[in-house]
């Protein structure tokens, strides 16, 4: 079967994924760049790839052209697809790793206390904001509060 499908003078990509990996579960861990092939909803490898190239029966040639470079992409993400399945997920971990998790994680939740903080200090006023203000007093005197320079 070919891969260049026409229904009602539309060109579609249609792909066969082999048998092997065909409505196969996905682990829980699954790169961005073979989303392509899994089936959202079930969470399974899907069993075709269809997709519309929005060209017209007069431009079959250009729908052959674009089909055979959809065959080259998709053959390598069958490839790499099976040899992410073959090798199944990480067993450990190195040292350099979880330090690298951590770090990022630490990082993160800085981040989002000091969003927190931020909208927390956020005045919607000028009045609020100097009656917030903490002024600085110079020491050993009674005089009036300075603001810092």
């Amino acid at each position: 079967m070919t891969p260049l499908v026409w229904r009602k003078g539309w060109a579609y990509f249609r792909f066969k994924l082999p048998d092997d990996l065909a409505s196969k579960p996905v682990p829980a861990v699954w790169p961005d760049d073979l989303s392509t092939l899994v089936n959202a909803s079930r969470w399974t490898l899907k069993v075709e790839l269809w997709k519309s190239l929005g060209l017209t029966k007069k431009e079959e040639q250009r729908a052959k052209r674009i089909v055979a470079a959809k065959v080259a992409e998709t053959t390598g993400l069958i490839k790499e697809a099976r040899s992410l399945l073959a090798r199944g997920p990480l067993s450990a971990m190195s040292d350099e790793d979880i330090a690298a998790i951590a770090a990022r994680v630490h990082a993160d939740r800085l981040a989002q206390d000091e969003q927190l903080r931020q909208r927390a200090l956020a005045f919607t006023s000028p009045a609020q904001a100097t009656f917030f203000a903490f002024p600085l007093r110079e020491s050993g005197s009674n005089s009036k509060p300075t603001s810092p320079a």
